[in-house]
């Protein structure tokens, strides 16, 4: 797949997925980690996608707002990110250790940038009362 495919599939499974598969598609553990998928589950990803029929196990089917080109991009994503993994599963030790280090010092930042846009949402989708937290005050303004 290419790359405008894959990025559209990265949208559709923000937009329909993420929510109980995970960011990246990494589980939290209450459901399937969607990197992991086994060739079986490759070869019957629209019925499982489009068809729900995991339906009984809490999977449900997606059929009225996804299209099976729609659902294979989806895939393709997962494919991509299922190698990226590998990728970093193989990468050195030393690497590893440091990046880990780099997100445990500033992961906050990336955390207050979050909540920051949510901030911004909400100052524009309700201007009349808004907060926002900085590092070290609250400003609350009411119009």
């Amino acid at each position: 797949a290419g790359d405008a495919e894959i990025s559209t599939g990265l949208g559709l499974y923000n937009q329909h997925c993420m929510r109980c598969h995970g960011v990246g598609a990494v589980s939290q553990g209450l459901v399937p980690d969607l990197r992991a998928m086994t060739r079986t589950t490759h070869d019957i990803f629209d019925a499982i996608v489009l068809e729900g029929v995991l339906a009984p196990v809490g999977m449900i089917g997606f059929k009225d707002v996804l299209t099976p080109a729609e659902s294979e991009m989806i895939r393709q994503y997962l494919i991509q990110t299922a190698h990226k993994q590998q990728d970093l599963d193989n990468e050195s030790s030393t690497w590893r250790a440091f990046r880990t280090w780099w997100f445990d010092q500033f992961g906050w930042l990336a955390a207050k940038m979050i909540y920051c846009l949510g901030w911004l949402e909400v100052q524009v989708l309700r201007p009349s009362a808004w907060v926002c937290q900085a590092p070290s005050s609250v400003i609350q303004t009411e119009s």
